[in-house]
């Protein structure tokens, strides 16, 4: 799956939440049962998109400054997604799972703005090789 697909399907997935409520039961599976490919998503990204924009972005003294920005705070947000996956398996009940759906929630919400925003600002600077992921509309 191309970067554009993926970032559009993790935009969907988002909205899917929100449409079944936040705090349903409808919601929390959603998040569970779409986590191969937001873990896919996010290590895709990190590993084979986000360096490739980088180097796009070097001749851009402004962008390439908030890029370094944004690869760090990408990072640490994979890692997190990573991490709570890790840790729950599966949809469960109580207070932890309850505070970490809504941190992860958060953060895909930001990651999927975050791409959005970057895409924005190179293909306004008039960069020609992300033309194709025009990402604005996601």
């Amino acid at each position: 799956m191309d970067f554009e697909l993926s970032h559009n399907h993790l935009t969907q997935l988002i909205e899917s939440i929100k449409e079944a409520g936040f705090r349903s039961e409808e919601a929390k599976e959603i998040l569970m049962e779409n986590k191969s490919f937001i873990l896919s998503h996010i290590m895709k990204s990190n590993r084979d998109y986000y360096p490739q924009l980088q180097l796009e972005a070097q001749n851009i003294p402004q962008l390439a400054r908030i890029f370094t920005i944004f690869a760090a705070d990408m990072q640490v947000t994979g890692k997190t997604i990573h991490e709570f996956y890790m840790q729950f398996h599966y949809r469960e009940d109580g207070l932890a799972y309850a505070g970490e759906y809504g941190k992860i929630y958060a953060l895909l919400t930001h990651c999927a703005h975050k791409e959005n925003t970057i895409l924005s600002m190179l293909n306004r600077f008039g960069n020609t090789k992300t033309s194709g992921y025009n990402m604005a509309a996601g």
